[in-house]
Order: structure tokens, then C-alpha cells, then sequence
């Protein structure tokens, strides 16, 4: 485990001197301890006392003006007020980075503790008499003694049904996380949620950047400088590359920022899974290392969850072979930091719809919808009628937010009735003029947070995908939709900002690589072993899973067809979930 942190918001005086006797165990040591507010922390975590006894911030924080200098001073850290919503709207609108705060109210007393918008710093909290503890990761939390490591079947059930959404109650019983660009307020020892950071902001017409130019230029500018920040405590890094446009631009940046850097790119013995010879190229461009890595079955047990360490069951099995070739690489070469180009088709609007069509007819902007509709119809490779035709549609139905459509393929009939509850996603309240691109281009931001982390090497090392650095997702949403499909490429502004860093083969490429084949391979050797996990797991015992269709799926005679083995696949994923916690605490 990586930097930890223990925050006791509130007066139980056992709970303190618990926490304290533990610190010296885990290697916490005390970093602040005043009105009611106790903090410790690993020596490795940054940290920064508010002057006066206001609290304290811990992780990494940068300062917005370019080039995003690391605040390590208090005085950089307060606009002067004394209220704890003064300081909140501070650091979220003057500072960004992967950092939780606490701060102490000067009038009121009462504890705000903060997470910063797609900060990797985790914040789960329980409540305990008059206290609420906030904790880096769960296991703080149960050896505190405030949570049991008893699952919440009811949040497991929704979980199954919609497993892209994030939400703010975990899969443990008690266990509540601090989303991203929230805080909860403390007061007299309970917890209240308020929401401080809102993608819809920046969605709003009188923000937004519509010279492509102008775009293009603040999209190189600000990816160079985040990227640049946060790699300054980088000794030499590991960044995965596939030779697809968004690791490649990580990779430029990184080049860019003079980074000491390797790059890994994994491949399959299918066609589709390898892209070796782009990655080749992009590793010639710049000058660094490449590993190529064969992914195996062997290195993926599909009975064990690389999450037991979250309170979400959101590791997905096939990754294992992944993460051995990462920590293998950065233990050749000593690397501190892991690096991805994790989420950028969501952070880039990589949308395939015509969604961008609807957008321009919403706002009367007729004839710029015809180009946009053949910007659309080149980058899905269909008609421009159909382009049309669907957008048409689009625009006239009135309906401005994204659909979560629920999976409920191999779950019981009665798990239905949860349906409502499980797809509503966070940021769901959509403002009344808001377009269908930018509702999708939303969604996506809400759909990548699951599958940034539940890796087995963020445990050991710091893993970063910058791409979803805050400064660069508030940009990237005040670009209208069909801005990103001009020319008729998906990303298109991303394209054009890195245009003089990159190869051109990267940066006309259009085709994907893709693990699915690698999926069915894993399926396929472990058919019996799955059929087995499931029937008699724990998903079955709790009337959440249809033993029958899943064991009429995974007969040994019958070939893979459609994508029914990625839903087979991701159930199993969270029953080896649900059986890791159970072993972990059953043992403690």
C-alpha cells in the first residue's frame, strides 16, 4: 500500500487513543491533532498544514496558474477566509491535483473534509457514536475497528446491474466514499454530503471555446502542463502504450516534460490484441525503451480480486497478466510511478453517435449540421442519412440527459426491482438546456470512474492516468461535441494539438486494438472453473445470480457467441470480489 492516511472528525476519546495505539503498527505518524480534528499519515504522503490550526491537506496539489507549480506552503493554500465553504471554493477553483483536506470551520467548529475532483486519493468514511473516521483505503477503517467487512447485498445487486456507475455507497455495510469533487460536512460527529464540483459548469454556453484554433492550442498547452506536474516526484516511470492516440499523447508529454520513462505494450496471439508495430514506432519517435509482453492465462486466476482492497468490486480479472508485466518491467528498471493513457476517449468525447448532430439543430445551427453529420457518418462508417435521420430523431424527442439501460442478463427476475435505483448516476441532474453530445460526453466521465483503479499494482506503485487530471477535463468540456469529429476523426482536436510531437501513422489512425480476444481466451481455459466458482458462490447463495442460465452458458460444448462471456466474465469478477473480502476479514 502506498501513501495512507487516518482522519477522526469528532470527540470519542477511545476511538483516538485506538487510532493512536495503531499508528506506530502501520507506520502513521501524527500530523495533526487539534479541536477535534485528528490526523495521521505514512511519512511519503505530501502534507500541508492551514496556518492557524485550520486543518490540514494531504496528497498531491497544484497551484492553476501555469505552469502548475506543487503548493507546498500554507500561505499559497488560503484565500483568506475563515469559513470552511471559503476554503472549499479555493481549492477547488484555484488548485487541482489528487489531495484530501480537512479543514476546521473557525465559526462554527464543524470539520469539512474534501476530495479533489478525479483525485486518486481515496476517502471512505464510517460513522462511530460521535465521530466520523475517514480512511486512504478500507483497511484502516477495520483496523480502527468501525467497520465489520460485512458485504451490503442490496448495493452488490445494483452493482450487477449497472457496474460502469460509481456511487458514493460502497459494497460494505457502513462504508461511505467521498466522490470526487465532494465533501462531506461534520458537525457534533455526523456526516452530511454536499456536492462542490459539477461537469455541467462547464458546459454552459457562454464558456464555451469554439475556435478550434484557440482550442487546440489551451488542450497542448494545459495536457504538457498537468502531465509535467504530475510527474515531478516521478524518479523513472513505466507508461503502458498500445500506439493508440491517447497513451501516445501521455507519452509525448512525458517526453516533453524531460520524464525518465520506459514504455510496456502488452499483446495477444490474436490479431486484434497486438500492436506491437505502433507501438514501435511511437517508441523509435521518442527515444525510449519499449517491452513488448506476451499476455498469458497463466498469470490470471479468475477466483481472485486484485480489489480486495476497495470497497467496490471493480477489478477486472484480465488485467492480472497486465499487472505482472508492469511491476515486472518497473522493477527492471526501478521505476517509482506507472503511468496510463486511461480515460481518454471519455476526457477526448470520442463519441460515435449522432449526438453532435442534435446538438448543432438544438441551437439552429442548420448548416453546420450537415458537416457535422459527415463528420459523424465518416467516423461510424454508415450513411449520412442515417447520420441524419438519427439526429433528426434525437434533437425532436426533447430528452437531453444519457440512458443508463440496465444488465440484467444472468441475474434472478427479482433483482429487477432495484433496476431504478442502480442507474442513477452521479452529475445526473442535467441543467434544462443542456445538449445530448455534451449529456453523452458527461456520461462518459461518469462511466470511466470504475475502471481507473482495482489494479494489483497500485498497491505497491503510484499509479497515474493523467489524462483525468481535473484541468484538462474542465477544458476538454467546454468544447462543444462535434468540435472533437471534425474531418470526420474521433478526437480530432487531441489529433491536431499533438500534431508536430507524433508520427503521422499514429495520428491517422483510426482502428482500435482491443482485449476481447483475450477475454474469450481466458473464458475458454477456465469454462469448468467459472461454471463451478458460480454455482456454488456467493452471488448464487444471495439470490442475485441465475445459476441456471450462467451454468447453460458455460456448458463445455458450446462455442462463444455475442458478448454474453464479457457479462459472464464481469459477474465473476465480483463474486472473486466478494469471496477475497471474505477471506480477508474473515482472518483478521
Amino acid at each position: 500500500m502506498l501513501a495512507r492516511y487516518l482522519i477522526i472528525a469528532g470527540s470519542l476519546p477511545r476511538l483516538r487513543d485506538r487510532a493512536l495505539k495503531i499508528a506506530a503498527e502501520k507506520k502513521l505518524a501524527l500530523v495533526l491533532d487539534v479541536d477535534g480534528l485528528v490526523v495521521l499519515a505514512t511519512p511519503d504522503m505530501p502534507t500541508i498544514k492551514i496556518q492557524g490550526g485550520g486543518g490540514v491537506v494531504l496528497g498531491d496539489i497544484f497551484s492553476r496558474d501555469l505552469p502548475y507549480p506543487t503548493i507546498t506552503q500554507s500561505d499559497k493554500l488560503s484565500s483568506g477566509g475563515s469559513t470552511a465553504t471559503v476554503q472549499v471554493k479555493f481549492l477547488i477553483e484555484e488548485c487541482w491535483g489528487h489531495y484530501v483536506s480537512a479543514i476546521i470551520d473557525q465559526a462554527t467548529r464543524a470539520i469539512t473534509v474534501l476530495r479533489s475532483p478525479f483525485g486518486s486519493l481515496s476517502a471512505y468514511y464510517a460513522t462511530a457514536d460521535e465521530a466520523t473516521i475517514i480512511a486512504s483505503d478500507i483497511g484502516l477503517l477495520h483496523d480502527v475497528g468501525v467497520m465489520s467487512g460485512e458485504v451490503d447485498w442490496v448495493r452488490v445487486a445494483r452493482h450487477a446491474i449497472s457496474p460502469n456507475l460509481r456511487n458514493e455507497r460502497a459494497c460494505l455495510l457502513g462504508i461511505t466514499e467521498v466522490i470526487g469533487g465532494h465533501c462531506i460536512r461534520i458537525a457534533l460527529g455526523v456526516p452530511t454530503s454536499h456536492e462542490v464540483w459539477n461537469p455541467w459548469r462547464f458546459t454552459e454556453r457562454d464558456r464555451w471555446i469554439t475556435s478550434e484554433p484557440q482550442a487546440v492550442e489551451a488542450l497542448r498547452q494545459t495536457v504538457d502542463a498537468c502531465v509535467a506536474a504530475l510527474a515531478r516526484r516521478t524518479t523513472h516511470g513505466v507508461l503502458g502504450i498500445s500506439g493508440g492516440l491517447d497513451s501516445s499523447i501521455v507519452a509525448a508529454a512525458l517526453a516533453q516534460s524531460g520524464t525518465s520513462f520506459s514504455c510496456l505494450t502488452l499483446f495477444t496471439k490474436d490479431a486484434a490484441g497486438d500492436e506491437r508495430s505502433f507501438s514501435r514506432i511511437l517508441a523509435r519517435h521518442l527515444g525510449v525503451e519499449l517491452t513488448e509482453a506476451f499476455e498469458t492465462v497463466s498469470n490470471v486466476d479468475v477466483t481472485h480480486s486484485a480489489a480486495g482492497h476497495l470497497p467496490h468490486p471493480i477489478a477486472r480479472s484480465f488485467a492480472q497478466s497486465g499487472d505482472r508485466s508492469n511491476l515486472a518491467v518497473a522493477k527492471a528498471t526501478r521505476a517509482n510511478t506507472l503511468y496510463s493513457g486511461g480515460g481518454g476517449d471519455n476526457v477526448f468525447c470520442n463519441i460515435q453517435s449522432a449526438a453532435p448532430v442534435a446538438d448543432q439543430l438544438h441551437i439552429g445551427h442548420l448548416r453546420s449540421a450537415l458537416r457535422t453529420t459527415y463528420d459523424v457518418a465518416r467516423i461510424a462508417q454508415c450513411g449520412m442519412w442515417t447520420v441524419l435521420r438519427s439526429g433528426l430523431g434525437r434533437a425532436a424527442s426533447g430528452r437531453r440527459t444519457y440512458r443508463w439501460r440496465p444488465e440484467l442478463s444472468f441475474l434472478m427476475p427479482e433483482i429487477a426491482a432495484e433496476t431504478d435505483a442502480a442507474c442513477i448516476p452521479i452529475w445526473s441532474e442535467a441543467p434544462r438546456d443542456a445538449l445530448p453530445g455534451k449529456s453523452t460526453h458527461v456520461a462518459f466521465l461518469v462511466g470511466i470512474l470504475n475502471h481507473i483503479e482495482g489494479y494489483g499494482r497500485e498497491l505497491s506503485h503510484e499509479t497515474i492516468s493523467p489524462l483525468m487530471a481535473q484541468p484538462i477535463v474542465e477544458l476538454c468540456l467546454r468544447i462543444p461535441s462535434w468540435m472533437w469529429c471534425l474531418g470526420g476523426q474521433n478526437r480530432s482536436l487531441a489529433r491536431r494539438a499533438y500534431a508536430d510531437a507524433l508520427p503521422p501513422e499514429l495520428l491517422s489512425r483510426r482502428a482500435k486494438g482491443t482485449p476481447d480476444c483475450f477475454v474469450v481466451e481466458l473464458f475458454e481455459a477456465n469454462r469448468k472453473v467459472i461454471r463451478d466458482f458460480l454455482a456454488d458462490g456467493l452471488l448464487s447463495s444471495h439470490g442475485i445470480l441465475d445459476r441456471d442460465a450462467a451454468a447453460n452458458l458455460l456448458k463445455e460444448d458450446e462455442p462463444v457467441r455475442g458478448l454474453s462471456y464479457w457479462r459472464i466474465m464481469m459477474l465473476t469478477d465480483v463474486e472473486a470480489w466478494l469471496q477475497t473480502i471474505r477471506r480477508r476479514f474473515a482472518a483478521s
